[in-house]
């Protein structure tokens, strides 16, 4: 059923009590301000719900009483908090689309014992600033957590989502990364715009499904020699724009593209030996190109490759600004 595009602002207790057997309901793109405690009554069947584009300012209890609910949306409203124990009667949920509230705070328990979860997107959450809790989530495969004000990750990460294959958290303020080791199934890791100052060995050994790792946009100083040694699937590195003057290229054999534009302090030569594969790269300097490509074919260009310049011709890039977050 939907309900889409209406300018429905306020759901009634039992609105919907006689339609037990409904799977899909679209209540998007209205303006709902509330919803009664009950308002979902009678909806024993449900298993898709739609509340994204309203003006809801509270989380909205009612969902707890959806015991078969699995895709639950509610992006793009105006909720600043997620309770305690915010989806307990709900455990067969698989996706939770939650991004673009101002959250200002969540429950410890709020994402926990949800043991079908799959996806927890929680972009745009700007005043959050603590990794939220996810003991007993452990089947969770993507998780986005985008333009907040999270410092830390905590060192049990990896043993809570041992099943991660998806993390994305840039635009944070995260210092300091944990060892990443437990995360087996991780294939792509996305932490750039953030404060990161150091890799240690230790942060993604044993990531032998990891494939894309970007790091662009933090504050780099060093990297440890084996930092990247066992990363056999790995074959895109952005580290552009961070603070580095040397790179370790140990277990980097497998990448076909690579980007170090914006580390002024980094002017060693670079061996075609050391990256036999790579066919897209971006250097600080033109001329650390010159193994890799005919320098006088570049024509005086930048430091990328012929093939980086194609793809480039292609339309834009990423947008690289680092956002003002106050």
């Amino acid at each position: 059923m939907t309900l889409a595009l209406n300018h429905i602002s306020h759901v009634p207790d039992h609105a919907f009590s006689k339609l037990g057997r409904l799977v899909v309901l679209h209540l998007n793109n209205n303006r709902i301000i509330s919803m009664g405690t009950s308002c979902f009554y009678g909806l024993r069947s449900l298993e898709t719900l739609d509340l994204n584009y309203n003006s809801l300012v509270e989380f909205p209890s009612a969902v707890r009483s959806l015991s078969h609910l699995k895709e639950l949306g509610f992006h793009s409203n105006n909720i600043q908090s997620i309770p305690e124990h915010a989806f307990t009667g709900n455990p067969s949920l698989i996706s939770i689309f939650f991004y673009n509230n101002p959250i200002q705070s969540v429950g410890r328990s709020a994402f926990q014992n949800l043991p079908e979860l799959r996806t927890l997107s929680l972009n745009g959450a700007a005043n959050l600033t603590d990794f939220p809790d996810l003991t007993g989530t452990k089947s969770l495969e993507s998780l986005t957590i985008t333009e907040a004000r999270i410092t830390y990750l905590p060192a049990s990460m990896c043993d809570q989502l041992p099943n991660l294959q998806l993390l994305d958290l840039s635009f944070n303020r995260i210092q300091i990364v944990p060892s990443f080791s437990g995360c087996e199934n991780i294939q792509k890791i996305d932490l750039h715009h953030n404060e990161i100052e150091e890799l240690k060995e230790n942060t993604f050994t044993g990531l032998m499904s990891l494939r894309s790792l970007d790091l662009s946009f933090n504050q780099l100083i060093s990297v440890k020699p084996n930092s990247f040694s066992l990363l056999p699937a790995l074959y895109k590195l952005d580290l552009s724009s961070n603070q580095l003057s040397s790179l370790p290229l140990t277990g980097l054999q497998s990448l076909t593209h690579i980007r170090l534009a914006g580390n002024d302090q980094l002017m060693d030569l670079i061996r075609r030996d050391d990256l036999p594969r790579v066919r897209v790269m971006e250097l600080p300097y033109a001329f650390q190109c010159c193994a890799f490509i005919s320098c006088e074919r570049r024509g005086g260009g930048g430091g990328g490759t012929e093939e980086r310049r194609r793809e480039g011709r292609g339309g834009g890039g990423k947008k690289r600004r680092r956002r003002n977050r106050g």
